[in-house]
């Protein structure tokens, strides 16, 4: 790690205009959770690292220190987060099995309400029309979905690299909610989520009269599916995930290799799109008193698949 890496870093994450920022980590979670050494705090503090000085502390942004660890390769608990993907899309590379066993639970939202509680799939869980019924509750609290994707690899054609190469050289940095539909951020800075990237992307290909849509979902990373956005395009009449921007993410990070991972190598056979695309941190999959519910995602059938 150099002082002009650092310099970069902290120069990037001031693009972020402050008035995205929440300021609620104190500094002693910073050195603790996200494993930032104090002399390299110190240094960040002296290049200008957005804080905030209330009540004899300093307080940081999560996304500013998530986005940190990720630059830096930080034993940050979203870093190794990244790290284990690589497992997920390495296993794909021998997959013999289309279909995976994803059980949702969940906990009252309101313990000691009166009533018993009346849980439910979300709209998210429930089968396609023509999609065979791989739906069924477990307990009062649990369901387990069986989850079919396509078994065979796909590689788009050439003619679409141009496309993919434009989102490969967007620079990955977690962006506030409220910023994430922003395309001029995006094109002024070249930061990009994966919201707001493939939104990006999803202009590009309209002007370049490429049938494409948003997806969004789960990537099937056992055990703990990851909820996630990309974009779909229409080829022979079916419409065929692509993710150029995180596939060209995980290559530079080292994570996954570009030779296994071509931006041209669909990842459909470990996407689960779900019906309406609703952006990640909106996906409700089950219900509680009529009420959607976030509830936890995992996959039990991974050992077995990787077998």
């Amino acid at each position: 790690m150099t002082v002009q890496t650092t310099a970069q870093v902290v120069e990037r994450t001031r693009w972020i205009p402050d008035r995205y920022r929440n300021f609620e980590v104190p500094s002693d979670m910073v050195l603790t959770v996200y494993r930032v050494p104090r002399p390299l705090l110190d240094e960040l503090l002296e290049l200008g690292f957005p804080h905030r000085d209330r009540d004899g502390e300093r307080w940081f942004d999560v996304f500013d220190l998530e986005n940190l660890t990720n630059a830096l390769e930080l034993n940050a608990p979203n870093w190794l987060l990244m790290r284990a993907l690589g497992h997920t899309y390495d296993r794909d590379l021998g997959r013999f099995d289309d279909a995976y066993h994803l059980q949702v639970t969940a906990r009252c939202p309101d313990p000691g309400h009166p009533g018993d509680c009346e849980f439910g799939p979300g709209r998210l869980l429930l089968p396609a029309p023509g999609e065979a019924d791989g739906l069924h509750r477990t307990s009062p609290g649990a369901f387990v979905r069986r989850v079919t994707l396509p078994a065979d690899e796909y590689h788009f054609d050439d003619s679409l690299l141009p496309l993919f190469e434009s989102a490969a050289r967007l620079t990955f940095h977690l962006i506030p909610t409220d910023l994430a539909g922003d395309l001029g951020f995006a094109t002024e800075t070249g930061l990009a989520d994966c919201r707001l990237a493939n939104r990006l992307l999803l202009d590009h290909a309209r002007r370049s009269a490429v049938e494409c849509r948003i997806a969004s979902g789960f990537v099937m990373a056992a055990p703990l599916p990851l909820r996630h956005m990309w974009i779909e395009l229409r080829v022979g009449g079916h419409w065929i995930a692509a993710d150029p921007f995180f596939i060209g993410t995980l290559t530079r990070w080292r994570i996954i290799s570009p030779r296994d991972w071509p931006l041209r190598r669909s990842p459909r056979r470990i996407y689960w799109p779900v019906t309406g695309a609703p952006l990640p941190e909106d996906m409700a999959l089950l219900t509680h008193r009529g009420a959607d519910l976030r509830g936890s995602a995992r996959i039990t059938n991974w050992r077995q698949a990787q077998a």
